[in-house]
């Protein structure tokens, strides 16, 4: 069975109106949703959360901030070609958390437009 590259994953109790993009290859990397944040507000989580990587979806006042991984053994050590990657992986989060959750819900998305 081939599983799709990304699943989204919500816990309403832990995290309200929030949830995690699970990358389904190794090594598992991870991003929390943030909804309602500007760009100012997208650096100071990073910095907070101490973030790998992070995307916006196009129009919409959402982050997705790239956390970590599930299997930490398996990174790659810190490079440009890192950097690049995991800009990469954060623009295809965000374009999966907008093709799977924001458009199927635009009307409920309204709210979140830049």
């Amino acid at each position: 069975m081939n599983l799709p590259k990304f699943l989204f994953s919500e816990n309403k109790s832990a995290l309200p109106g929030a949830g995690l993009i699970i990358c389904t290859e190794v090594p598992f990397f991870y991003a929390q949703i943030f909804k309602g944040v500007t760009i100012g507000q997208m650096t100071e989580l990073c910095q907070k959360h101490k973030a790998i990587a992070a995307g916006m979806p196009y129009s919409y006042n959402i982050g997705v901030i790239v956390l970590g991984a599930f299997h930490t053994s398996l990174v790659p050590s810190p490079s440009k070609e890192f950097a690049q990657e995991m800009a990469t992986l954060a623009r295809e989060m965000s374009d999966f958390y907008l093709n799977e959750k924001i458009i199927p819900n635009e009307k409920y998305y309204e709210r979140y437009k830049s």
